[in-house]
């Protein structure tokens, strides 16, 4: 399946979320004091199902502080080979705590021309077992996945949830022109990713008579911003998009960039955030990588039979400036992760055995740093990196000042929904904290 590279995504088997980068919610403000009102809490009534919520899945916030997010209602029930009961939906939650069911995992929708659509994703522990989930991906005020009309066809349909409606964005029988001034009927159509600025990228082939013309669609919201076939070049945007991570993934070819660390053959760019708008200072997320077969017993607390190979990973977090590429110390005091790790690696223990994740906190100029150890490492796995040129370390995400204090810190920011109102998550759920103005003074 043809596809276009796009901005660097997150995946997690049964849903795909496109990271997108840019963001139009200015940088904001935590200073000052919070009120706190719970907005929707575990075991609070879901509508539409007459559920609870019981379990949190992925989260994404809006530019006017609508969150979508995958919530369980219920008990999962499943066999050895069939998944019974999946209680899994796509609900959104505004600010003022209205919430609202958008799509049922399994449960038939209809759309366009009558036709009854199915999306079917499932939660964390289900995962690994079905693996016929429906991709989603995350753009700029919406929530795309394909879907098709009979069991056994090709993806035909595109649609969106914008957390107040389901939104048909392309469709079997659309019809497009090209850039350069073709008209197609459209007869297969699926999303393969989401541009940095959060517009879906969707690929389609052409009904009879240009059943061998295939291109591509440029998706903003709900409306088509470009069309282009396959030959021609893409649009601006994302020829922007490959070219950044181009020349990112180019200095990962060149080992000896990291020949401290003996015995690393590969690396791989596990995800970035830019710290500019020129792209000139950027963080990244890199991991070396080496295999090695073993011949049988224990690698780490993993018992491994002979013969089969194992992935060794050494992340580290590294910031491109001026053409150079410095790593970053994990914790104060200039310790790299690995040196962290040493103790533990010489127990058999891999401290750190995914990548890290490194992501944006919404209305906040800096990435938070999300580090997968184990906590007998004894330190805090989130950080923050503040965006000022110089800045070498990494620091704890500031903290809301709240009475009484609920232990809240821009890591745990999902929206904004104004200068002074925020939406945010923890694992009890969703919180508005709103700043509290100064009482006035009044003159003598």
């Amino acid at each position: 399946m043809p596809s276009i590279a796009t901005s660097l995504t997150l995946f997690a088997p049964g849903i795909l979320l496109a990271a997108v980068q840019a963001s139009s919610v200015p940088a904001r403000s935590i200073q000052g004091e919070w009120s706190v009102k719970p907005l929707l809490r575990m075991q609070d009534p879901l509508p539409g199902s007459g559920g609870k919520l019981e379990q949190l899945d992925q989260v994404h916030g809006l530019d006017d502080g609508t969150v979508l997010f995958f919530g369980r209602f219920g008990p999962v029930q499943k066999t050895k080979f069939r998944l019974k009961e999946n209680p899994w939906a796509l609900y959104a939650l505004s600010p003022d705590g209205g919430v609202q069911m958008g799509l049922r995992a399994g449960a038939p929708f209809a759309q366009d021309g009558g036709k009854d659509l199915v999306c079917q994703f499932y939660g964390p522990a289900e995962r690994e077992d079905f693996l016929n989930a429906t991709a989603m991906h995350v753009g700029r005020g919406m929530i795309y996945w394909s879907s098709k009309t009979t069991l056994f066809g090709n993806l035909d349909h595109v649609h969106g949830w914008d957390g107040k409606a389901l939104v048909p964005v392309a469709q079997r029988g659309m019809k497009v022109r090209t850039r350069g001034g073709q008209d197609l009927v459209v007869e297969d159509v699926w999303v393969t990713g989401v541009t940095r600025e959060g517009q879906a990228v969707l690929y389609f082939n052409a009904a009879k008579p240009n059943s061998r013309t295939s291109g591509y669609l440029l998706v903003a919201g709900k409306d088509l911003v470009d069309c282009w076939l396959e030959k021609e070049p893409a649009h601006a945007s994302l020829e922007t998009d490959r070219a950044l991570e181009a020349s990112l993934k180019a200095h990962l070819r060149d080992i000896k960039r990291f020949r401290d660390h003996e015995g690393y053959d590969q690396a791989a760019l596990d995800g970035f955030v830019p710290l500019d708008a020129s792209n000139q200072r950027i963080l990244l997320s890199i991991s070396l990588l080496k295999t090695e077969y073993v011949a049988g017993g224990f690698s780490g607390q993993l018992y491994v039979s002979g013969g089969n190979q194992i992935l060794k990973r050494r992340p580290g977090i590294y910031l491109q400036e001026d053409g150079a590429l410095t790593e970053i110390p994990f914790k104060p005091g200039g310790k790299a992760l690995a040196d962290l790790s040493d103790p533990f690696l010489k127990r058999g223990i891999r401290a750190v055995v995914n990548p890290i994740k490194v992501r944006r906190v919404p209305g906040m100029e800096g990435p938070l740093i999300e580090i997968p150890i184990l906590p007998a490492l004894g330190t805090a796995n989130t950080w923050y990196f503040g965006p000022e040129p110089g800045t070498r370390d990494l620091t704890p995400p500031a903290v809301f000042h709240t009475a009484p204090e609920y232990h809240f810190t821009v890591a745990h920011i999902v929206a904004w929904a104004g200068p002074d109102r925020a939406v945010l998550r923890n694992a009890q759920g969703f919180f508005l904290l709103e700043r509290k103005r100064a009482a006035p003074i009044t003159p003598p």
